[in-house]
């Protein structure tokens, strides 16, 4: 991946390890995907995720614009952000926020092996909160829907994180 996409932190006193960048990540419901069509047109788009190691796992529907742009150019960032207080001060000028955000780097892929795409259903959906059982209704229902579901897998290449307190 292009290097331009993520220079230093030009407030370096805030950055986040990794490992708190990523924790962020994990503990956030939804995250914005950030795409572009050929052209250099930008496409974010709100999405839930759940993660392991260094993949982070999304869903979609199994034709669309999100496939047609990472067939096209599979690089992405995804974000995830909180804002923590409203920091007020003597005049408006003088207000800010508390926050925390993480942005991660990679190239996404269409999770083409079963066994993956099955696995990374499973932790979007532990990511959520749903359990998925090893047998059992559940896992049937879980294996039924991912034959008319995509799963996307970005492959984590640079995380930044960054917070204010």
């Amino acid at each position: 991946m292009d290097n331009r996409w993520y220079r230093p932190l030009r407030r370096s006193d805030r950055g986040l390890s990794k490992d708190d960048a990523l924790v962020l990540v994990d503990r956030a419901a939804y995250g914005v995907l950030a795409l572009a069509w050929p052209d250099g047109r930008p496409y974010p788009i709100p999405m839930n995720h759940g993660r392991n190691g260094a993949t982070l796992y999304m869903h979609c529907a199994v034709t669309g614009q999100k496939l047609e742009m990472i067939e096209a150019n599979p690089q992405a960032a995804f974000c995830v952000s909180e804002m923590r207080q409203l920091l007020t001060g003597e005049t408006p000028c003088d207000a800010s926020a508390s926050f925390a955000s993480t942005l991660l780097f990679g190239r996404i892929r269409l999770v083409s092996d079963q066994a993956e795409k099955i696995e990374g259903l499973a932790i979007i959906c532990r990511a959520l909160g749903v359990e998925v059982p090893e047998a059992g209704p559940g896992r049937e229902a879980l294996l039924k829907r991912a034959d008319g579901t995509a799963v996307l897998a970005l492959d984590i290449e640079h995380v930044s994180g960054k917070a204010r307190a």
